[in-house]
């Protein structure tokens, strides 16, 4: 299995390595950035494939 990890840069300059966090939120990433920032990212692409299909 593959690390899954994203990086990103917080607002204050520091690199963040969000982690997967799995369960319930197959697709969602999160850290805690020394600075306070609570960081974390969702893929809605899934989502927002369902609305389409129900908007037709």
């Amino acid at each position: 299995m593959k690390n899954r990890r994203i990086i990103i840069k917080c607002k204050c300059g520091n690199e963040l390595y969000l982690k997967l966090i799995g369960g319930q939120y197959q697709y969602s990433y999160r850290e805690n950035c020394a600075c306070g920032r609570d960081w974390l990212l969702e893929d809605l692409s899934e989502d927002c494939d369902e609305d389409e299909d129900s908007e037709r």
